[in-house]
């Protein structure tokens, strides 16, 4: 509803590979995720790790302030 486009991903791979085929501004990274090859995209793009509190409100807030507001959707 917010005019992003979301992909969501369960391995650390699938991200990479969403990463590798789609144009990806910003990975976002559920608080409970402790695997250490997430420093892998974390090096290759922009990354955001939310709070276990975060509402989407919150995440929503954080994309605008580091991309803006855009007439093209963020994936």
């Amino acid at each position: 509803m917010a005019g992003y486009t979301v992909y969501e991903a369960l391995a650390v791979s699938e991200v990479l590979y969403l990463c590798e085929h789609y144009k990806i501004d910003a990975v976002v990274i559920a608080p409970d995720l402790e695997d250490p090859d997430v420093i892998e995209a974390q090096m290759r793009h922009i990354t955001i790790k939310v709070s276990a509190n975060a509402t989407a409100k919150d995440l929503i807030w954080e994309v605008e302030n580091l991309f803006g507001k855009q007439s093209q959707p963020v994936q």
